[in-house]
């Protein structure tokens, strides 16, 4: 039995109605030939010869699952790291220490099912409680995907998950996907030099205490390159950035090397933006938008 396509968890209750002669029927003198019995089963049910059943099914509880980055609820990509939110998902912290990615961490794992019906183990990069942070899989079909987290084998909690090419979220210095962007900038001078510029400052005792730092756009002739870092952008065909409402030049939209799931987007910043001061900075990737972060133009 299945819930969702996921198979039904735990012990159901049973109804039956069932004898070894299919013609039998109660009578006045014989009330109870055919009467209702109560039963439990695991799945799969066991279905007497010859009878009526109610299985009150024990779906597994739900999960969500969304962008590690910016927090938003889909589509997924794959080889985008996403979280996964829900109750008991492990019943000890675990992180992977080690590459290849672990498919299973304090005895969970996490499956998905694509719309072609294609079943793979998730690469795990933590589990707690009530978060899961994992990769999805490479080369999972469009369309909506079963999330089935399992404890020894068994779904212990379902959900799904929309996945599309791209499913784009930049990573903020905050950990929440707003606010100052976790990104690194540097500039070019005119005579070649190159100078480290700071995007933010942090206090690790103010509640969201990261706040970006003016970035200098320099001299006439000099140029500002800014790298934002996200997930769920790699495979997409194309890759626009905004900066306070202006589109830039994007210079390269991909992988990070040696980073599981983490990408990278390059950006030169015109010179018509100098003076902005906090600007708001956001991409589409195959038209889709992803969060929006900050950063303060000098």
């Amino acid at each position: 039995m299945q819930v969702d396509g996921v198979a039904a968890a735990g012990t159901m209750p049973v109804q039956f109605i069932g004898g070894a002669d299919p013609t039998a029927t109660n009578s006045a003198t014989s009330p109870d030939t055919v009467a209702v019995q109560s039963a439990t089963s695991s799945n799969p049910v066991t279905v007497p010869a010859y009878s009526v059943v109610r299985v009150d099914l024990s779906a597994a509880t739900a999960v969500s699952a969304v962008n590690s980055a910016s927090y938003a609820a889909g589509p997924a990509a794959p080889q985008e790291i996403v979280a996964v939110f829900g109750p008991a998902i492990a019943s000890q912290p675990a992180a992977a220490a080690v590459l290849p990615l672990p498919a299973s961490l304090s005895g969970t794992s996490i499956q998905i099912t694509d719309s072609a019906g294609n079943t793979q183990l998730a690469p795990l990069f933590a589990v707690a409680t009530g978060q899961a942070n994992i990769l999805i899989p490479a080369g999972v079909a469009p369309g909506t995907a079963q999330v089935a987290v399992l404890h020894g084998g068994a779904a212990a909690l379902t959900g799904t998950v929309t996945i599309a090419n791209s499913g784009p979220g930049l990573y903020s210095m905050n950990g929440d996907g707003a606010g100052v962007a976790a990104a690194a900038a540097f500039r070019v001078t005119a005579a070649g030099q190159t100078v480290k510029e700071t995007v933010f400052t942090c206090d690790a005792n103010a509640p969201r205490g990261c706040l970006p730092a003016p970035l200098s756009l320099g001299a006439t002739g000099d140029t500002l390159y800014l790298e934002l870092f996200g997930t769920g952008i790699r495979n997409a065909a194309s890759v626009q950035c905004f900066v306070a409402g202006q589109s830039v030049p994007v210079l390269y939209a991909g992988a990070v090397a040696g980073y599981v799931g983490l990408d990278q987007v390059n950006l030169s910043i015109p010179r018509s933006l100098a003076g902005s001061g906090n600007v708001l900075v956001y991409l589409v990737a195959d038209g889709v938008a992803s969060n929006v972060v900050s950063l303060n133009l000098q």
